[in-house]
C-alpha cells in the first residue's frame, strides 16, 4: 500500500504523518469503546454497566418469583375453583 501511495505522488513524510494521526485516533477510539463497555458515566457516580445489568436481572427475577408465589397462593385457596 505504501508503495502504491508513493507511486501516486505522496511523500514519505505525508504517509508517515497520516499513519501516525490515524493510528492515534484509532487507539483513542478503541480505548473509549472499551471504557464505554464497562462504565456508564453520570453526574452522580460512575457505575459499571455489568453491575447495573446484574441488578436489573436480580430485580426481574425477584418480581417473577413474587408473581409466581402470588398465583400459587391464589390456586391453593379453598375457594379457588369458584373464582
Amino acid at each position: 500500500m505504501r508503495q502504491f501511495l508513493i507511486n501516486s505522488g505522496y511523500s514519505h513524510e505525508a504517509i508517515d504523518r497520516y499513519v501516525k494521526v490515524r493510528g492515534d485516533a484509532q487507539k483513542n477510539n478503541m480505548q473509549k469503546g472499551i471504557i464505554a463497555l464497562f462504565f456508564q458515566n453520570s453526574e452522580f457516580s460512575v457505575v459499571p454497566r455489568a453491575l447495573n445489568a446484574w441488578k436489573d436481572y436480580v430485580a426481574e427475577r425477584k418480581r417473577v418469583k413474587r408473581v409466581a408465589q402470588f398465583v400459587i397462593n391464589r390456586l391453593r385457596h379453598p375457594l379457588a375453583g369458584w373464582f
